[in-house]
Parts: structure tokens; C-alpha cells; sequence
């Protein structure tokens, strides 16, 4: 009796065994169950990814000539969104960015002796950064959550002062004004606030890059010329572009963390780059390099030749770059004709509404949009 109660008892006990190990899996303890539903969810979500539809918008800002006056404009796919000012004045806009359905930019407009430095918001003024009574420029805006960031530069009694501006109000002087300086590009990463641009050195232009507004790299020991015309931040990098000056000629260069990472041309011919973009491990550029009689517009990766633009029998350059997934985009300017390029490749001729040519695009911003929103 006793041997079959303990048979019994073991017997029961095998079988809670096996129906413990069937619920879960070994060293997990996920249920099968679950874990499949989760799977099938997450199947679900990639087939409407691939079902869904997108269209990339691309923006771009400068100004048309026109009647001896530069008038800010921004386009979106090849057609006028905003004419920014009336034409009573020259005015230009340098920068462009889009936060949700906002589009913003920035730049200036003439007001009589002097320039003021402008932020525009979906084709209206937003701020005013000066109050007129010394020359200023904003030459790079980003936005980050609700907050409005431009760089630039504001005139002194003696010289340009390298500022940035948040919300309309001045942020930062980022130099003390006793020589002149300038802020080309922005960025924000976090709470902190990235400018790069150069100062004056009494004998040559020094690129510098700031943070939270003091100086956090010199790039050049400022023994000849250089600039830095671009800002990118990935992660805890920080990347510039620019050139400086060799004995004869400029040469296109990049740098990271405060030291160069690329020399792009090899000296023997001027170049410079406008524009930096960095995905990931990959670091791209877009300037041009002089190819004996003309100016050819390039894209550059990894510090290699990316895309000639164009082949060198007319003037070019490129003005502006971002990359979208696999896809890079510039803007920039051919034989007097702006243009955009997607992949190295002609995109379309940016004209004015009224066919004028004399259009010139200084920001490129691209919104990948699912169709239908």
C-alpha cells in the first residue's frame, strides 16, 4: 500500500514537472504564448510599415535679385511657400528649418543704414534679434522642443561680435567684441547650445567652435586663414567644416573634437565646404573645389569624392546638404541657375514665380512625410 501511494505521489508530481516545463521555457520564465502574440504584433507593424507611403518635401531659402534688391524667399518642392519681405529692401535667408508643420528662417533685411537680424516662422516675422542701430546678420537657426535658436553676428562700434539668440533675446556674446568674429552654424544636442564660425586673430580669420558659450575647440593655430561654415553634433561628437588657407589656395577640411579629420583637397586648386552631415559612422560634405577654369560642386563622404555635381565647364557650388535615409540632397548654384541634386543627380532648376533665374539658395531642409498626413 504504502509503495503504491508513493508511486502515485511521484507520478503526480512528474506530471506538474512537464506541465511547469511546457509553460515556460527554460532559464526564461516567458510564457510561448505571449512571446508568439508579441511576435505577431511586431510582424503586423513591419507590414504596414511596407504598406505605408512617403514623400520627402524639400525646402530650400535664399533671396531672388531683383530691381537691384535681394528679396528672402523659401521654396518647397520646386514652388514658392513664402516671399519674407516686400522687396523695399535687400534681404536674404541664410538658414531653414522645419518642426512639424512649422517652417522657420532666419537672416536679414536692410532697414535703412543698417542691416537687422530676422527670424521668420511660416512666412511671417517672429523677431527682430537687433534693434537696427548696428549691422547684424543670422546666418544659422535650429528649433528644439519650443525653443528658437539663431547665430550670427552683431556689429560693435569697432567690430562684429559673434552672438547666439534664443527666443529672440541674446543668449550668448561668444567673443568680446575687440576683434571681429562670426557665428555661422548652430545646433542644439540636449541642454546644450553648439556654435562654430572664426575670430580674428589681427592677422588671420581663426575657426573656432563654442559651447553654452564659451569657447570649446580652436580649430586653426591661426597662422593662415580659415573658417568653419558647418556644425553637426552625433552622440558626444562634434564635427565642423570649413577651410583654411595653405600657402596658395584653401583647402576643404572637417574636423572632430578639435582635430581634423579630413583634408578633402589636396591644396593644389581652392575649395571650401559649405555644409556638413553626419549618420551615423558616415560623415558627409558639400562645397566645390576649382577645376582650373570653373568651379565644380562636389559631395564628399568618408572623406572621399562622393559626387561631382557638375562637370566643370560652368561655375558651381554647393550650398547645402542633408542626407535622408540613403538619399543626399544638395542645393547650390550652376552657370547662375539654382539647383537641387538628390544622389548626385539633377532633382530640378529652382526658378522664381515669374521664371526669373536670378535665385540663390543658401538652406536645404528635407521632411520625409507619410502620404496623406
Amino acid at each position: 500500500m504504502k509503495r503504491m501511494v508513493l508511486k502515485t505521489t511521484l507520478l503526480i508530481a512528474a506530471a506538474l514537472t512537464l506541465v511547469a516545463c511546457q509553460k515556460d521555457e527554460p532559464g526564461t520564465g516567458k510564457e510561448p504564448g505571449i512571446e508568439k502574440e508579441k511576435e505577431k504584433e511586431k510582424e503586423k507593424e513591419k507590414e504596414k510599415e511596407k504598406e505605408k507611403k512617403y514623400v520627402y518635401d524639400v525646402y530650400v531659402a535664399g533671396y531672388v535679385y531683383k530691381s537691384s534688391k535681394f528679396v528672402a524667399k523659401v521654396w518647397k518642392n520646386g514652388k514658392l511657400l513664402y516671399t519674407l519681405t516686400d522687396g523695399s529692401n535687400r534681404a536674404e535667408a541664410f538658414s531653414l528649418t522645419v518642426s512639424g508643420s512649422d517652417v522657420y528662417a532666419a537672416g536679414y533685411e536692410d532697414k535703412g543704414s543698417r542691416d537687422v537680424a530676422k527670424v521668420w516662422k511660416n512666412g511671417k516675422l517672429l523677431y527682430n534679434l537687433s534693434d537696427g542701430s548696428k549691422h547684424a546678420h543670422a546666418f544659422s537657426l535650429t528649433v528644439s522642443g519650443s525653443d528658437v535658436y539663431a547665430a550670427g553676428y552683431e556689429d560693435n562700434e569697432k567690430n562684429s561680435v559673434a552672438k547666439v539668440w534664443k527666443n529672440g533675446k541674446l543668449l550668448y556674446n561668444l567673443s568680446d567684441g575687440s576683434k571681429h568674429a562670426h557665428a555661422f552654424s548652430l545646433t542644439v544636442s540636449g541642454s546644450d547650445v553648439y556654435a562654430a564660425g572664426y575670430e580674428y586673430n589681427e592677422k588671420n580669420s581663426v575657426a573656432k567652435v563654442w559651447k553654452n558659450g564659451k569657447l570649446l575647440y580652436t580649430l586653426t593655430d591661426g597662422s593662415k586663414n580659415a573658417y568653419t561654415s558647418s556644425l553637426v553634433v552625433s552622440g558626444s561628437d562634434v564635427y565642423a567644416a570649413g577651410y583654411e588657407d595653405n600657402e596658395k589656395n584653401s583647402v576643404a577640411k572637417v574636423w572632430k573634437n578639435g582635430k581634423l579629420l579630413y583634408a578633402l583637397t589636396d591644396g593644389s586648386k581652392k575649395a571650401g565646404v559649405s555644409s556638413v552631415f553626419v549618420i551615423g559612422n558616415d560623415v558627409y560634405a558639400a562645397g566645390y573645389e576649382d577645376k582650373g577654369s570653373s568651379d565644380v560642386a562636389k559631395v564628399w563622404k568618408n572623406g572621399k569624392l562622393l559626387y561631382d555635381l557638375t562637370d566643370g565647364s560652368k561655375d558651381a557650388y554647393a550650398s547645402s546638404m542633408v542626407v535622408v535615409g540613403s538619399d543626399v540632397y544638395a542645393a547650390g548654384r550652376e552657370n547662375k541657375v539654382a539647383k537641387v541634386w538628390k544622389n548626385g543627380k539633377l532633382l530640378y532648376n529652382l526658378t522664381d514665380a515669374d521664371g526669373s533665374q536670378k535665385v540663390y539658395i543658401h538652406s536645404l531642409y528635407v521632411v520625409k512625410r507619410e502620404v496623406g498626413k
